[in-house]
């Protein structure tokens, strides 16, 4: 019995040796991480904004965004100051990251603006819309319209052109989605083409035939391509 009695209080040693051990690990880890929530420990003193910037104010970002860095570089709201900078129209993405020892920095990519939606929003790479100030709509893009509903179907018309008129050294000025489905196309040298709804490669592929026999004195204000056997054309100054 004695001996039974001696391995017990063994056991009970190390089990209470354990709880013990088990405690001060517990304490401990609380209390590394209050320190570490600890605004004042490691304060964040540095807000770098990098970035290729064409229409971002710097400064003014910087502005907005340096006043969320607030408390120490363990405890800093990283996300907030993500979802803060993704709001400004102009950022199409951003990245935050802690530089140790007391400092945030912020990558920022601007939107690739490629075309404008009629007068109130311009649209990315994959045709999403961004509305930032007027005053900081790039000059010259090609200005897109339509029923709100109809914005997916006409970037995909406007790239579809694009890519067929840019290998034969033409643009597009605007295009131009009707309510009842008829599309209206202005080249970048000016030219208006009434398309129709259908076959709209096939009617510009014919235009272009006949542009070519067209002599250099003679200028197109308008060319209507909706007939089936012919074009008719509108002349600049008659």
């Amino acid at each position: 019995m004695q001996k039974i009695a001696q391995i017990m209080l063994k056991h009970l040693k190390w089990w209470l040796l354990g709880v013990v051990s088990f405690s001060t690990i517990v304490l401990l880890l609380h209390w590394v991480t209050s320190q570490l929530r600890d605004p004042m420990m490691l304060p964040i003193r540095v807000v770098e904004v990098k970035g290729d910037f064409h229409y971002l104010d710097k400064a003014a970002l910087h502005a907005e965004l340096a006043p969320l860095a607030t408390g120490g570089f363990f405890s800093v709201d990283v996300k907030a100051l993500h979802r803060q900078a993704r709001t400004t129209p102009w950022v199409e993405n951003a990245t935050v990251r802690r530089v140790w020892p007391d400092t945030l920095r912020i990558q920022i990519w601007e939107q690739q603006a490629k075309a404008q939606w009629q007068d109130s929003a311009l649209m990315n790479e994959q045709g999403e819309l961004f509305t930032p100030k007027p005053a900081t709509f790039p000059p010259s893009l090609p200005v897109l319209s339509g029923m709100d509903e109809q914005i997916h179907a006409v970037w995909e018309q406007f790239f579809a052109l694009s890519e067929f008129l840019l290998p034969r050294g033409l643009g597009i000025q605007q295009l131009t989605l009707a309510e009842r489905g008829s599309w209206q196309l202005q080249l970048d040298n000016g030219v208006i083409l009434m398309l129709g709804k259908q076959d709209l490669m096939a009617r510009i592929s014919r235009f272009l035939v006949l542009l070519a026999d067209i002599p250099p004195e003679r200028q197109i204000a308008y060319a209507d391509l909706r007939y089936t056997n012919g074009i008719a054309i509108g002349w600049v100054n008659g």
